[in-house]
């Protein structure tokens, strides 16, 4: 609707000052893109400009602004907050396409985790789909409920904290590797700044081939797997030795590896996996 049918200009967005930190991540998707020949930049929030009804990336219109920007990004930086405002406002009225909309942060706070595990919460499943979360989702709690402290330091050898919009290990405090005193800390600070507890979760073996030694070694495996609407999109997986706690996923020192996700078709005529 914005093109008229022709390719769109997209604009791969950060916030200020946010290619510093995370440009090595998105200067491969840039490339990317470009090499499946869309006109595609790469910049902060600050190189956008409005003029002639259209949403300009230093003086060229774009009809596509990939947001990797997140909302704390933007939100105390008065010029970054009115140009982000100013944006979504081009994506309503319809001469930009924002892709992702800023609704989308609601659904990566891990609190949303207990609108499934918490049955108190009202949400209405089925008896298959309790079934089917029961079995997937370990049991999930938010810190601000006040009668659930006394039950969180009881069992304080079975569950993990984590910080509601944190991700990539940050702020994640395992009850089984303190001690009480600053288990509890961790609990009062989750529940003023935002925090869920989970049941822990042992994971299983997988056989997988040491990048040094060339063996077989059991190690355990984080899975990640991605659906888009059009269905299965992909998947990678973070990799640890077996007894090496290192929960944090990427970062300067982790020992944690990174892998991607190979499908291969199965015995069976048509089915792959």
């Amino acid at each position: 609707a914005v093109t008229g049918g022709r390719d769109p200009v997209v604009a791969v967005i950060e916030g200020e000052g946010g290619l510093a930190d995370y440009g090595v991540a998105w200067r491969p998707l840039h490339r990317l893109l470009r090499d499946f020949g869309l006109d595609c930049h790469l910049g902060e929030i600050t190189d956008l400009s409005f003029g002639n009804g259209r949403v300009l990336f230093r003086g060229t219109p774009v009809d596509v602004v990939y947001r990797v920007f997140e909302v704390d990004q933007v939100v105390d930086h008065p010029e970054g907050l009115l140009l982000t405002e100013r944006l979504l406002a081009a994506h309503e009225e319809g001469s930009v396409v924002v892709w992702t909309p800023l609704e989308t942060e609601v659904y990566r706070q891990k609190a949303c985790m207990t609108l499934l595990s918490d049955p108190r919460l009202g949400v209405r499943l089925s008896a298959e789909e309790r079934e089917l979360i029961d079995r997937v989702l370990p049991w999930t709690r938010s810190l601000g409920e006040p009668d659930l402290f006394d039950e969180c330091v009881a069992r304080r050898e079975r569950l993990i904290l984590k910080p509601n919009d944190a991700y990539s290990g940050r702020g994640i405090i395992a009850g089984w590797e303190v001690g009480e005193r600053e288990w509890l800390r961790a609990l009062r600070d989750g529940a003023e700044t935002g925090a869920i507890v989970q049941e822990r979760v042992v994971p299983r073996h997988e056989p997988v081939v040491d990048p040094v030694t060339g063996r077989v070694e059991p190690w355990e495996a984080c899975w990640g797997l991605y659906y888009t609407p059009g269905g299965y999109a992909g998947g990678g997986c973070r990799f640890q030795k077996v007894g090496q706690v290192d929960i944090r996923a990427l970062g300067p020192g982790t020992k944690t590896k990174v892998a991607g996700v190979f499908t291969y078709p199965d015995a069976a005529e048509g089915d792959g996996r």
